[in-house]
């Protein structure tokens, strides 16, 4: 799965019209141009698209067969899960070449053995999946743009609900375990509506190897529960558990992805997966914001279309938000130092239009980006930024941020003209071909 194709064929077909092919030297980690013929261009800037590895290259998340294993290595890291016992990943960061490794302790805090679990890997897109390790049990991998995903998938009352996991790696590595688990159910349908009772425990253990050496235990407490006031986020426990229950965690690289978060109160979380919006200023409060770096529209260009494009993924609606650009030349990263509710708002608006859950909402922002680029700061290869701010008290849905793992963050595509005396991009051409050529 090429990252960057499949965000583009997710595109509206009118804004894949007419594309001749990529810019390669206009190329960013989180960007690419593409070229329209006769001065047009359009960029489009999100998630982590590519990798450096003597230049930008195309990020691919497809397994490869490597004989004993299955391999990724056409990203900011190299990630190999063997087929056979013990069930093990080896994973080296290309950040800084370090390694790490993790295998597979316990299931109920029993040790596996090679009879034990029933290992028959298969392959789809950007994942693989080992299907019925124990009675009603799965475990499936899915790689990511910044590293791996590790879902466990209960189907039943009789599945195992605790899993050990052993982490080696180097001191330092440019890769981090996540600080939590997540638990969905039916469907990975958590979106703050239901979730899962869980327990995490990380216990450091002696390692002669010079490495870190953990002992990583996930568990789900036998609940799952939904939420009873959106504003409160009182959750009340359910009579019986929703199968199946779906548990992660992640172990990524610490690269930039999408720059967006949220302030709440004041303060800065950049590192959630969804971008809280609603409640009372007092008790609930949220204000998502965006950062897109290095965007490649020159000085002069006119602005043809421009949309911003987030997913829903509350049960909410979005009723009195407002979506603004940062009216400021080459915005700072979002921080508790630099928050949204203290930006300067571009005149231009939008109110955020509702969308089903779990749905794309595309918004046409336009008159943000040409009133940010017309600014007499702007200069071709700066950062843009966009926030919401509430001019209400109610409970609103929340937006998925880049970190989600079911739902895509925040996606701007912007069409663009070259001023008639020059402007576009030095062209090291690619030619688009599309999918299932």
């Amino acid at each position: 799965m090429i990252v960057a194709e499949e965000t583009f064929n997710n595109l509206p077909s009118e804004r894949r019209a007419g594309v001749i092919g990529e810019v390669v030297s206009a190329r960013t980690l989180r960007s690419k141009t593409y070229d329209k013929g006769n001065g047009k261009f359009m960029v489009m800037a999100g998630g982590l698209l590519h990798y450096e590895d003597s230049g930008l290259k195309e990020i691919d998340l497809t397994p490869v067969d490597g004989g004993d294993h299955w391999i990724v290595d056409k990203a900011s890291y190299i990630a190999k899960i063997f087929k056979s016992f013990p069930l093990r990943v080896e994973y080296t960061s290309k950040i800084d070449s370090k390694v790490a490794t993790i295998e597979l302790e316990q299931l109920d805090d029993v040790n596996v053995t090679p009879g034990s679990i029933v290992l028959t890997p298969t392959r789809a897109t950007n994942r693989i999946r080992f299907s019925a390790l124990r009675s009603d049990f799965n475990i499936e991998f899915e790689f990511k743009s910044k590293g791996i995903e590790w879902w466990k998938i209960l189907d039943s009352a009789i599945s195992p609900t605790a899993w050990t996991w052993i982490i080696e790696e180097d001191e330092n590595i440019a890769s981090q375990l996540a600080t939590s688990i997540r638990g969905w159910d039916q469907g990975l349908k958590r979106a703050g509506q239901n979730n899962a009772d869980l327990t995490f425990q990380v216990d450091v253990l002696p390692s002669r190897t010079g490495k870190v050496k953990r002992r990583v235990r996930e568990s789900f407490e036998g609940r799952t529960s939904e939420v009873i006031d959106p504003v409160t986020r009182i959750r009340t426990w359910k009579a019986s558990v929703d199968y199946p229950v779906i548990v992660d965690f992640d172990y990524s690289q610490s690269v930039a992805d999408a720059e967006d978060g949220h302030e709440s109160e004041g303060s800065w979380d950049g590192n959630d997966t969804n971008l809280y919006l609603g409640g009372t200023a007092a008790t609930y409060d949220g204000w998502p914001a965006w950062r897109f770096t290095a965007l490649n529209i020159p000085v002069g260009a006119t602005i043809d279309n421009a949309t911003f494009t987030i997913v829903k993924t509350g049960s909410g609606n979005w009723s009195d938000s407002t979506l603004f650009g940062n009216d400021t030349d080459q915005p700072a990263a979002w921080s508790g130092s630099n928050v949204p509710s203290n930006a300067t708002a571009t005149t231009a608006s939008i109110a955020l239009t509702n969308a089903g859950q779990y749905a794309n909402s595309a918004h046409d922002v336009d008159p943000h980006v040409t009133e940010i680029t017309g600014r007499g700061g702007w200069a071709d290869g700066d950062d843009m930024a966009f926030f919401v701010k509430r001019t209400g008290t109610g409970y609103n849905a929340n937006i998925a941020a880049g970190e989600n793992a079911s739902y895509n963050g925040a996606l701007l595509t912007v069409d663009w003209t070259a001023a008639a005396a020059g402007g576009s991009p030095s062209l090291v051409m690619a030619p688009y071909i599309p999918a299932g050529r």
